[in-house]
């Protein structure tokens, strides 16, 4: 069965963004179909605690071999993967790190 993800959603203007993921074999040239730099807000027993992380939302059959340690350079700049969230529907959030 083909996921709304399987679609043409990746090649849509303003909705993509190439990307390089090194899985420390060898690096593939990916196009990412989101990705955001966010600041996350969230409230905590009346305190506001405050964060960024920036993500990259790909095709899971296309990183369907990323894991946590693996580099996705976008835009430029570099992260390492720190979380790899497939969400079941043919979609997966990579949690990324300038840091780590």
């Amino acid at each position: 069965m083909t996921s709304f993800w399987d679609t043409d959603v990746a090649d849509m203007d303003g909705f993509s963004e190439p990307a390089v993921w090194d899985d420390g074999t060898r690096c593939h040239n990916i196009t990412l179909t989101a990705y955001n730099n966010p600041w996350l807000a969230a409230q905590f027993v009346d305190t506001d605690v405050e964060n960024t992380e920036p993500a990259a939302f790909a095709p899971t059959a296309t990183v369907a071999t990323a894991a946590v340690g693996h580099t996705l350079t976008v835009s430029g700049t570099t992260y390492q993967i720190i979380s790899v969230e497939p969400d079941g529907n043919g979609l997966t959030r990579l949690r990324l790190s300038q840091d780590a």
